[in-house]
């Protein structure tokens, strides 16, 4: 809060302290501020209290609670800021309990001060409200004990009272005795009398002392004693900076205090407060975001124009790929629909003589357009091998590689051959090509490691 400015208004009237100076100024006449920070409190007259004293629990809902009780009490709640927050908490007669202060002002009026402030240079940081501040300092000076806590402001007398060093309640009232008048100590030690019988009814403790904050030039320590003798209380004067309103004195002595407090300046005001004091730095950062979009898309423009030639030339080797690569998948369909029939001519192998086995398969494990040209069956027993010649009747020659190696594929996996060895060497050529079949042994009327005959 250093270097900011600290506003009272009461009455529409300005109390002021900026730098150590203080001013005076109607709200419509005040003078201008060369770009300030503020902190406005206004006077109780303008704000709506209500204190909640509630029993506590571990799920009690105070923010809940607090727009109930704003909703029951305001006629229309929308018209008003409102804040609410826990002030006190004490031990009682039925167990803990809770004191939470609620506070409410016209949102009309809020939005009045804010424009007159920004037209005259000050920005709001805060509003906060008289009873807040009190209780928060009142709090220190209270010091733990039980005591009525004073703040007296022409005639209007502002009493917190505190129960052992938290905060209770509080009351205010208009001095009927004129301060010139010496009989004005007796309403004052009788009001006081009254305070501290409520404590004690209510609380059960005894007020231990009476402390007059910012105390009035008429209550001096002669009169202050007068008050204490006549009230039955230990009168103490808390004195603070001499201000033409006391609580301008106590907005300058809590300044630690103000930044905790609740503030009744709707968010939506504080942005646009500071959107307007920062609208300098807020227009040439809008101005670099719309250099940086413009450059963005120049950039955006140029990679376009340079990746257009090579996405056309992509296009078209993609259109020079698509016949070949739907001519793989009708030939991969060929393949599936060969390795489909060799399953089911498996497993009618399966089921047939060994003996039969290789020379009823052939017929159907050859791929079209390859014919069987010579058959070889030699070898001792136990390495019986199958020597076949073989040609393909295909011009292509990438067709012609393709049938050899489906036809190799497949004898390879056939249920009667251990082991396979080719010479395509005349593929090429005339297409011819030799496989050599090792053939399993046979184990008690089947194949070794193979299916079993029928």
């Amino acid at each position: 809060m250093k270097g900011e400015l600290l506003l009272y208004l009461r009455g529409g009237r300005l109390y002021g302290l900026w730098r150590g100076k203080e001013f005076q100024a109607p709200l419509a006449a005040l003078p201008h501020f060369p770009r300030v920070k503020a902190t406005l409190m206004v006077e109780e007259e303008l704000i709506w209290y209500r204190l909640l004293s509630l029993p506590y629990s571990p799920h009690l809902d105070l923010r809940r609670l607090g727009e109930h009780e704003l909703r029951t009490s305001l006629e229309d709640v929308q018209a008003y800021v409102t804040s609410g927050r826990e002030v006190g908490r004490r031990s009682g007669r039925e167990g803990e309990v809770l004191y939470c202060l609620l506070t409410a002002v016209p949102r009309a009026k809020v939005r009045e001060w804010f424009d007159v402030l920004q037209r005259q240079g000050v920005f709001l940081e805060r509003i906060i409200s008289p009873l807040d501040l009190f209780i928060e300092k009142g709090r220190q000076w209270a010091e733990g004990r039980s005591c009525c806590l004073l703040l007296i402001e022409g005639q209007a007398v502002l009493i917190l009272l505190f129960a052992d060093g938290e905060f209770v309640f509080w009351r205010g009232f208009e001095l009927a005795t004129s301060t010139e008048d010496p009989r004005v100590a007796d309403e004052l030690a009788m009001e006081l009398r009254r305070s501290a019988l409520y404590l004690q009814q209510e609380y059960k403790v005894w007020a231990e002392m009476a402390r007059v904050v910012a105390p009035p030039t008429w209550l001096d320590a002669s009169r202050a004693e007068e008050v204490g003798g006549k009230s039955g209380l230990r009168v103490e004067l808390q004195p603070l900076p001499n201000r033409a309103s006391p609580w301008l004195a106590m907005m300058e002595a809590s300044q630690d205090l103000i930044p905790g407090l609740p503030s009744l300046l709707p968010a939506d005001l504080k942005v646009a407060g500071l959107l307007r004091r920062r609208r300098a730095a807020v227009a040439l950062g809008s101005l670099l975001l719309s250099l940086l979009m413009i450059l963005w898309a120049g950039l955006k423009v140029l990679e376009y124009r340079n990746l257009r030639p090579l996405a056309a030339q992509s296009e078209r080797v993609l259109r020079m790929w698509e016949p070949l690569l739907k001519k793989k998948r009708e030939r991969l369909a060929e393949l599936e629909e060969l390795k489909a029939s060799t399953k089911g001519l498996f497993r009618f192998l399966a089921g047939r003589s060994h003996v039969r086995w290789p020379l009823e398969a052939l017929g159907y494990l050859l791929p079209p357009a390859v014919y069987l040209e010579d058959l070889q069956w030699y070898g001792p027993q136990g390495e019986r091998r199958l020597r076949l010649e073989a040609k393909v009747e295909v011009e292509d020659l990438q067709r012609r590689q393709e049938l050899f190696e489906r036809c190799v594929e497949v004898l390879k996996v056939a249920p009667f051959v251990q082991r396979l060895q080719s010479d395509p060497s005349g593929l090429l050529g005339e297409g011819r090509f030799t496989l050599e079949l090792t053939l399993k042994e046979i184990e008690g009327g089947g194949l070794a490691g193979g299916p079993s005959g029928p």
